[in-house]
């Protein structure tokens, strides 16, 4: 049986989706050759263990301001 690799990076397929409260992204899985072995979902929830990312009426405070930038 082949042996695992360790090191993966992942690569955007298209530009993320930011949405009210979370911002998802479709990526590549590449290995050290940069050959595509698989596919990633990432998906970011800033307001869930943020009390200033949360909404006005979670936090009693106003929304903090999120800029989100991908790489490739």
């Amino acid at each position: 049986m082949k042996e695992k690799e360790q090191y993966y990076t992942t690569e955007p397929v298209q530009e993320g989706h930011m949405n009210f409260a979370y911002f998802e992204q479709l990526c590549d899985v590449k290995n050290k050759q940069g050959k595509i072995v698989g596919y990633a979902f990432a998906e970011l929830l800033p307001g869930v263990l943020n009390k200033r990312l949360a909404t006005k009426s979670d936090s009693g405070e106003k929304p903090f301001p999120l800029k989100i930038c991908s790489s490739g």
